[in-house]
């Protein structure tokens, strides 16, 4: 890859990650309902495992500092690029068919969901109990369903859009 094709590849992914981070701002009056999960596994589907990851990660990063970091930011960033990074190992799989995309978006926000259920298990007991974890799941539960539905709400009105465009940045411009 040259240097043209780094630097752009580069600006690519810091306006995906800005997209990312401007979804939260303006979603974040609605508990859960975000384009974070969406924008990685469409990074991760169109440009590899390490661009999903790497927006995944950073949009974590980026967004939380109007959010607020703290000792959780680390396994936010954890299941976000995790989710991202998976996006990219299965991208020829989830590219066939908008479905099979927005099933992974289910997958990703209860992964997601289940990574963050666990900083808070351990958080809470300052070690890992199996009983806190299984009842901050239930309890998360709803929320777990409203990111899962902007999951597949963004990725259904969100992949054709963008993943026309990230393969036409592929092939124009090598990115």
């Amino acid at each position: 890859m040259t240097g043209k094709q780094l630097s752009r590849r580069i600006a690519v992914l810091a306006v995906l990650i800005g997209l990312s981070t401007l979804g939260r701002f303006l979603f974040a009056w609605l508990p859960g309902f975000k384009p974070l999960g969406a924008v990685a596994i469409l990074a991760g589907m169109y440009m590899g495992w390490r661009a999903g990851f790497l927006v995944g990660a950073l949009s974590i990063v980026v967004s939380n500092f109007y959010f607020g970091h703290g000792p959780w930011t680390l396994f936010q960033i954890a299941a976000l690029g995790l989710i991202g990074l998976l996006a990219g190992v299965l991208g020829p799989i989830l590219r066939r068919n908008r479905w099979i995309a927005a099933f992974y978006g289910v997958i990703a926000a209860i992964l997601f969901s289940g990574i963050m259920d666990l900083w808070t298990a351990i958080w809470m007991d300052h070690g890992f109990v199996f009983k806190r974890y299984l009842a901050l799941t239930v309890a998360a539960g709803p929320f777990t369903l409203i990111y899962a539905c902007s999951n597949v709400l963004f990725l259904l009105i969100l992949m054709k859009p963008v993943g026309k465009m990230l393969t036409r940045m592929k092939v124009k411009y090598g990115v």
